[in-house]
This record gives structure tokens, C-alpha cells and sequence, in this order.
């Protein structure tokens, strides 16, 4: 990791600055794993969408045939 430390900052901004500058630099991780998980969601939202479609078509026959089997018991 790069350290910069401005020579004219008081001892007790320092330690202030210092913090701040560690957060920003792993603001940036969060952002590239933001990145990737939404990469990924949008993977599964592509193969869910077409499981998801199958199995409501499965559904819907499988209803059919049930109120069918209701008639004819009726």
C-alpha cells in the first residue's frame, strides 16, 4: 500500500487523515466486489428465468389435469 503523508499536518490530523485515506482505498475494493456479485446475479437471473418458465408450464398442466380428474369423479 502507497502511504502519503502530507509533512505539514499537525501529529493529531494525521491519525485523522490516515483513517480517512484507509477507508477510501477500501471503499474501492467494495466497489470491484459490488461489481462482481452483480455480474453474478445477473448469471443466475439469466438460467433462473428459463427454470422458472419450465417449472410454471409443468404447473400449469398438472392443474389441468387435476380439475379434469375432479370432473370425472364429480
Amino acid at each position: 500500500m502507497q502511504k502519503l503523508t502530507p509533512a505539514n499536518l499537525p501529529m493529531d490530523k494525521l491519525d485523522i487523515f490516515e483513517e480517512h485515506f484507509d477507508n477510501a482505498l477500501g471503499t474501492f475494493a467494495i466497489v470491484k466486489k459490488n461489481q462482481k456479485k452483480g455480474e453474478e446475479y445477473e448469471l443466475f437471473t439469466k438460467d433462473y428465468r428459463d427454470f422458472h418458465f419450465n417449472v410454471r408450464k409443468i404447473e400449469k398442466k398438472i392443474r389441468k389435469i387435476d380439475q379434469k380428474i375432479k370432473k370425472k369423479k364429480a
